[in-house]
């Protein structure tokens, strides 16, 4: 079985996802690029150990995109039985898309997590439309993006689902972590061992709705929020000294494998998003049994965070959070523990191990499906 993805950067879960599939077919992975410019360079992965991977001959423009007109070389010389495109925004992936309908020869999209866009202009709209019902199926991560593709023209009956995930079975957690775990963490960073303590880890950018956080978290020193990923700006700067906000911590990007103590030592992961396509941060603290507050503009959260069982999903807004964090400071210990382990039991069913087993599955349906 030869398949052939494109895709945009060699993330280091995605080269651990290719590397889990190609033990088990031919792949070939086409990188549009070798990073993204708001990346560190710790995310990427170059080690291919069991698919073929090749950077692609493409110009950047803008912080995520490319356009590349040498996809349909590969296509030409591989003799793949599947053609499957990430990143259907990019110019590549339109260009490339295009070739293929005008050929005739059958793709597939990857859809990790998708929204409807109700108000986009009406060029956009047309283009994915174009490429969306075009396509002869698609893999994607649940019933959100399924009425995505829908609305984009594609087929309920032609989506495969799949667990979209970063982490690995052994990067989950065997048991919950103790409030004496916890205890014990705080004191080794130097944080209040007392403290209600609320971890974000992502970008410091106004998509993230950091302001909707920092107008939310309680100006209370019985609260700490940690906050990972960089330097916050002049902007949110200025509303932490308005509000007199003592209780927040600034860390700079820590990659995943060094964020295991601060995901074990805070007692909720709190995202205020305001658009994440899915959001794999809330898949990392399942992981390690860190139950989540989410705003419903992250797919992850909707897919992943049931109700008030692994955390809280609340509409995007200021009023919403704040209720959410105050709700959850006060949880008894027994529900806390419940939550705990409902979050171990959902990231179990989400791995990369279990996301390949299902491609794998997949590809030989369509496969099969094909040839019918």
């Amino acid at each position: 079985m030869k398949v052939l993805f494109l895709t945009n950067i060699p993330s280091k879960y995605r080269v651990d996802f290719f590397n889990e599939i190609g033990a088990s077919c031919d792949l070939t992975v086409l990188f549009e690029r070798n990073n993204l410019k708001f990346r560190d360079k710790s995310f990427v992965e170059n080690n291919f150990k069991s698919f073929k991977g090749i950077f692609l001959d493409a110009f950047s423009c803008g912080e995520d995109n490319t356009i590349s007109f040498k996809v349909k070389k590969y296509i030409k010389r591989g003799g793949f039985d599947l053609i499957l495109l990430g990143n259907y925004h990019t110019f590549t992936s339109m260009i490339t898309a295009n070739w293929l309908i005008k050929h005739k020869i059958p793709y597939g999209l990857s859809i990790d997590g998708m929204f409807i866009q109700k108000n986009e202009n009406r060029i956009k709209y047309k283009i994915k439309r174009r490429i969306f019902s075009n396509a002869s199926w698609f893999v994607t991560t649940g019933a959100y993006s399924v009425n995505t593709i829908k609305y984009y023209g594609g087929k309920e009956e032609h989506c495969y689902l799949y667990p979209f995930s970063s982490i690995k079975e052994d990067n989950i957690l065997k048991d919950i972590v103790s409030p004496l775990q916890k205890r014990e963490l705080r004191v080794k960073h130097n944080l209040n061992p007392q403290a209600k303590v609320y971890l974000y880890v992502g970008q410091m950018i106004e998509r993230k709705g950091i302001d909707t956080l920092l107008s939310s978290f309680p100006c209370d020193s019985n609260f700490l929020l940690l906050m990972v990923g960089g330097a916050i700006s002049e902007q949110y700067l200025d509303i932490i000294r308005k509000r007199g906000l003592k209780n927040i911590i600034s860390l700079p990007f820590i990659p995943f494998v060094d964020l295991k103590e601060y995901y074990m030592l805070a007692d909720y992961f709190v995202l205020a998003t305001n658009e994440d396509a899915w959001a794999l941060v809330i898949n990392e603290a399942l992981g390690y049994s860190l139950p989540v507050i989410s705003t419903n503009k992250a797919l992850g959260a909707l897919e992943l965070i049931l109700d008030k069982n692994t955390g809280y999903v609340i509409d995007n807004n200021k009023d919403e959070l704040e209720n959410a964090i105050l709700e959850s400071s006060s949880l008894p210990d027994d529900a806390y523990e419940s939550m705990q382990r409902a979050c171990l039991d959902v990231a179990r069913n989400y791995t990369l191990e279990k996301m390949a087993t299902e491609h794998l599955r997949i590809f030989k349906e369509v496969i099969n499906s094909e040839n019918d």
